[in-house]
Order: structure tokens, then C-alpha cells, then sequence
């Protein structure tokens, strides 16, 4: 069915409404409207542009267009080009200045449309006020000029990262110096090369920031383009950069801390090295306080010993290695004491330890310390006697016993004064000097093969060897004198004298035992004198003067052994205790059983 055509008054009516409406739309809008001809004047205009310039309508179709812009001012010209612009464009958008009648400026969004109507050209514009948008817009443009200058003058390294894709978006100057990368290479460069080693922690790490949406910290370490490993103190947070959610990544480096971290901790480890060394030094000291003076137990009118004692003070003057050789109780103790006190490292511990008085499975910890661990008991760790006499003295009394494993550790710490500590892997070095004493025949043990001949040669740089004391029996009155002051007091003894007879008998026996026993003598003596006088019989020596043998060891090692035998023989078998064979020889019941081995000897019931 074909529908009627309109009647030329239904199409009037209906062309009206439709201007009613765009009339209406023009003036509630609230932009402002205007309409002007090709030579500037305005030829209609909205409510809205009136307002927006502070004029009436009539005040402002009065004007034209040069009225309230300064932008085509100055030449008619420039509008005739904007004109012609505006014709071949046919639509323009722009920002401009627009005045108000009080002369105040404001800035406008102009939209600009070319219009040909009834042989005419108009530009229809629609003007919008942009004075809040552009004070946000400088807002903006201050923040982001104050977040550039703090992001390029951050002394730490800021990343903008987007974890998606491995890529840096932004990075600071800083972030170049740590990385060695130019700045804006950055961009073109992977998180994942600059934390290769390191991108499952960093991925767990981005991924617990975004988890809980608030920044942290924590270390890595960061690969330079050279290939160094930079440690690097990272923070993190979610932020939003150009419109999409990145990740800020602050990167400190903590070389700077690392290093004084690492320095703080081997300051306070060589403090608590010195501390705990001062304090082992100072248990070791008082040990030893007794016999801290040297040269004040050496009493001698003896020649030939004092020869010895003259030689030792030589040798204390120099570095070299001391040997001392002679028999149990000749006083090698003694002379070892004269040279650390005569020898430039006086002020330094002289560090003794007997080798045949340790158990051969400890004697290694004591000479070389252990660490933490490096065994069942090993709880801490331990320095040893060579640290502990660290530029002094250590005198290694029975040398010749030192297990052969042993003595090649020895020789490497006298050759090259370089050791490792039980269960370590550090090589320690110390200055030490070393002064060693036996009552074996090392020359013998070099050809049994029980002792390193290099070693032996290492040792004997300056033989020094005692004098036993039944060649030396001028010395005995003064030793009894001296011996009798040293004790008299502590035992609460009245003695004041000693007779030519006591004299005669001490003289007269051989001492095995030597000043030990000497000294062990003149105390008993001592403790059962009633009187003024010093009461000494055969019965308080070890051998009868009436029971003597005819021959006597040729040996030391004949001598020692058959002294073994009748302290064993007189003792039950028994070693310890107050009546064992141990208390009787005056040594320790561990070096006792170490001479039995060594001479075959069986413990006998």
C-alpha cells in the first residue's frame, strides 16, 4: 500500500517543529553556540556563549569574533587564512583564549564547522570552557615532573616493570649504572637476563606483592652487563603507569653494606678470636703461673751445666729450633722456660704440651685445634696449642713420641708455619718458635725408623743436652737448700739445718730420677723431720744404697725399663692410684702404659 504524500501544510507544520527543536537544542545546550559569517560577525549565538563570555545577547551579536579571541588579531589576514583553512577542512577542533567582557581570559575547546547555507559560508563553533581541565592537566604535568625528577635523582635503581612480557618499561639512571646498560637500552633488555639465576625467587616474590597489593623487601643479586654479580636490596609494589598495572621495582645496592656487613663480622670473629685465645692464654697462665719466672728454679754451681745454661742463652736470641736432650728430671723444662725468657718473644705465652701425656687420638686437637663438629664431642670450635702460642713460644716436651702422621704435620708447620685445624679446610699460618725435649735417643729412633730423619735434622738445629745429676753432685747441697726454702712452709716443717751425713748419702746415691726426684725427696724428708734438722735415711730413696746393683743399665732405655719393672714389682701391677706404679715414677699413669707398650712390658698381677 503506498503511503499518502504529506500536504504542503502538514510538511510546513512538520519543517517548523523540526526548527522548534533545533532552536530549542541550541539553547539548552551547554556549550556555547555561535554562528559566524565569513568576515568575523557574529550572526546568532546561544544562552550559554553569553554567559560563558559575560555579555548579553545583544552586546554580543554586536561584536565580532575579533571581540572575544585575540588569536586572528593584529591582521586580517590571519582570519582569511583560517577561513580558507576552514573551507578545505570543512572541520577543525582546537584550543584557544577567549576574553570576557571584564577583559579576564579563560581557555576554551573550540569545535569548528564550516556551514554553506542560502549563498552564504558560516563556521558554526561550538566553544566548551577548559579552565578545570587545564588546571588538572598542570597538576598532572607537575606530578609527573616531580615523580621524573625524583625517579632520575633516586640514588636507588627504579625499574617499571611489566611482568606479563619480562620487559622493562622505564628504568632511572641509576638502574644504568648498577646494570652497566645505557638507559635506554634498558628497555630493549629482560628482567629475566639482569636476575637469571635468581627469576623463580623474583617471580615468587612479584607474585606475592601483587597477592597481598603492598610492597616488600628482600635481597637478590643483580647481573651486570660485564657479567659481576651486584647485591642488590629490592622493593617492590603494584602501580599503575600509563594506564595499565606495572610493577615498581627498587633495586639498593648493599655492596657498600655487604662489605661492612662481611667486615663487622670478621672484626667481631677476630675479636672473639683474640677474646677467647686472651682467655685460654690467661686458664694457660695461671697453670702455669708457678713456674712463670725461668731462670728462678735453674741452681747450679756446676760447670759443665752451666755451660749448657750459657749455650741455651745464646740460642734464646735467636729464631732458629731448640733441641734438648737428657733424661727425665735433668731440668729440660727448665731451660726451655730460660729461652722464651731470654728470646725476643718474652712478652708472648711459652705454650708447653707433652706429647707422650696425651692420648694419641687427642694429641692432634691439642696441638692443632678442631672446628665445630669435626668429631663426637667437638661442640665448639677449639684453637689449638700452636694458635695459642701465636709469635711466642711452644715447647713440645717428648718429642719422640709423636706418632709418625703426626710428625709429618709437624715438620710442615716448622718448614712452613702453615697448618689446618681438625675438620677444617682453611689453611691457618702462625709465627711460633719451637723449642722440643726428649729423653730418647732420636738418632736411634732416625735408624728403628720410628722418627722422620728429616724431621730430627729440622729439630736439631741447636742441640742442647743436660747433665744428669749424679754428674753434677757438687750441686746437690745447693738443690737441697733451695728445695727445703721452696717447701719448708707449705708443709708446716720446722727444719733449719742439714747435716754433713745427709749430705753424704745424697751424694753418694746414683739418682735415676734425677732433680725430680731429688726434689720429691727433700719434701718427704721434710714432712717426717721432727726436728731443726733435715732427717734423710736410705729408706726415703727409690733404691737401697745396700741393694744397688752391681751393674747398672748401660742405657737410658735399659735404665728406664728396669725402673718400670720394680715400680710395677713393688706396686702389685697396680698403675693408678696413690700407691700405683705412675705415683711412684712421678709421671702420668697415660705415659706409664705408652713406655710399657714400647718396651713390651706386661702389667703384672
Amino acid at each position: 500500500m503506498v503511503k499518502p504524500k504529506d500536504s504542503p501544510k502538514e510538511a510546513g507544520d512538520q519543517a517548523g517543529l523540526e526548527e522548534r527543536l533545533a532552536e530549542c537544542t541550541i539553547e539548552k545546550v551547554g556549550e556555547g553556540v555561535f554562528w559566524v559569517d565569513s568576515e568575523g560577525r557574529f550572526r546568532r549565538i546561544n544562552e550559554a556563549a553569553c554567559r560563558m563570555h559575560g555579555f548579553t545577547r545583544e552586546e554580543l551579536l554586536a561584536r565580532d569574533i575579533h571581540d572575544v579571541t585575540d588569536v586572528y588579531a593584529g591582521s586580517r589576514k590571519e582570519w582569511a587564512r583560517f577561513w580558507e583553512h576552514l573551507r578545505r577542512e570543512r572541520h577543525m577542533l582546537k584550543e584557544s583564549q577567549h576574553f570576557r567582557k571584564d577583559g579576564t581570559r579563560f581557555p576554551v575547546e573550540v569545535q569548528a564547522v564550516f556551514v554553506e547555507a542560502e549563498g552564504e559560508e558560516f563556521c558554526c563553533g561550538f566553544a566548551r570552557e577548559i579552565t578545570e581541565r587545564k588546571r588538572r592537566e598542570a597538576q598532572l604535568r607537575a606530578a609527573i615532573e616531580r615523580w621524573q625528577t625524583v625517579f632520575e635523582a633516586s640514588n636507588d635503581a627504579i625499574f617499571i616493570v611489566d611482568p606479563p612480557s619480562d620487559r622493562i618499561v622505564a628504568a632511572n639512571a641509576r638502574a644504568a649504572a648498577i646494570t652497566g646498560y645505557p638507559q635506554e637500552q634498558l628497555k630493549e633488555v629482560p628482567i629475566s637476563s639482569i636476575h637469571p639465576r635468581e627469576m623463580e625467587r623474583l617471580r615468587a616474590f612479584d607474585k606475592e606483592v601483587r597477592e597481598c597489593g603492598y610492597g616488600r623487601s628482600e635481597e637478590f643479586s643483580c647481573l651486570a652487563k660485564t657479567g659481576a654479580s651486584v647485591p642488590v636490596e629490592i622493593s617492590a609494589s603494584p602501580i599503575d603507569f600509563e594506564g595499565r598495572e606495572r610493577l615498581m621495582v627498587i633495586a639498593r645496592d648493599i655492596t657498600r653494606r655487604k662489605q661492612a656487613e662481611r667486615e663487622l663480622r670478621e672484626a667481631y670473629e677476630e675479636v672473639k678470636r683474640l677474646k677467647d685465645r686472651l682467655k685460654a692464654e690467661n686458664l694457660y697462665l695461671q697453670s702455669e703461673i708457678e713456674d712463670s719466672h725461668a731462670a728462678e728454679g735453674i741452681v747450679t754451681v756446676n760447670p759443665p751445666f752451666k755451660e749448657v745454661l750459657k749455650k741455651a742463652r745464646q740460642v734464646a736470641r735467636t729464631g732458629s729450633t731448640a733441641l734438648i736432650l737428657g733424661e727425665t728430671g735433668t731440668g729440660k723444662e727448665l731451660i726451655a722456660r730460660l729461652i722464651h725468657a731470654e728470646s725476643p718473644r718474652r712478652d708472648r705465652p711459652l705454650v708447653k704440651i707433652n706429647c707422650a701425656a696425651l692420648p694419641e687420638n687427642l694429641i692432634e686437637s691439642e696441638l692443632f685445634g678442631h672446628e665445630q663438629g669435626a668429631f663426637t664431642g667437638a661442640t665448639s670450635r677449639r684453637e689449638g696449642r700452636f694458635e695459642l702460642a701465636a709469635d711466642g713460644t711452644i715447647f713440645l716436651d717428648e718429642i719422640g713420641e709423636l706418632s709418625p702422621e703426626l710428625q709429618v704435620k709437624f715438620l710442615r708447620i716448622l718448614q712452613e708455619g702453615e697448618f689446618e685445624r681438625i675438620g677444617g679446610t682453611k689453611t691457618l699460618r702462625v709465627d711460633v718458635r719451637a723449642v722440643a725435649a726428649t729423653n730418647r735417643d732420636l738418632r736411634q729412633a732416625v735408624l728403628d725408623g720410628e722418627f722422620r730423619e728429616d724431621l730430627y735434622y729440622r729439630l736439631s738445629v741447636f742441640p742442647l743436652t743436660t747433665v744428669p745429676l749424679r754428674e753434677r753432685k757438687d750441686d746437690i747441697p745447693p738443690l737441697v737448700e733451695h728445695f727445703v726454702t721452696k717447701h719448708r712452709a707449705r708443709v708446716g716443717s720446722a727444719v733449719k739445718r742439714i747435716s754433713k751425713r745427709t749430705y753424704s748419702i745424697l751424694q753418694h746415691y746414683d739418682w735415676p730420677g734425677n732433680v725430680r726426684e731429688l726434689e720429691n725427696v727433700v719434701e718427704r724428708a721434710l714432712i717426717v723431720s721432727t726436728g731443726i734438722d733435715l732427717e734423710i735415711n736410705e729408706n726415703l730413696l727409690s733404691h737401697s744404697l745396700r741393694q744397688k746393683k752391681q751393674e747398672d743399665p748401660q742405657t737410658l732405655k735399659e735404665m728406664e725399663k728396669a725402673m718400670i719393672e720394680e715400680a710395677l714389682e713393688n706396686s702389685g701391677g697396680v698403675i693408678e692410684g696413690k700407691r700405683g706404679a705412675a705415683r711412684r715414677l712421678d709421671m702420668p699413669a697415660s705415659t706409664l702404659r705408652e713406655r710399657m707398650r714400647r718396651f713390651g712390658i706386661s702389667r703384672r698381677k
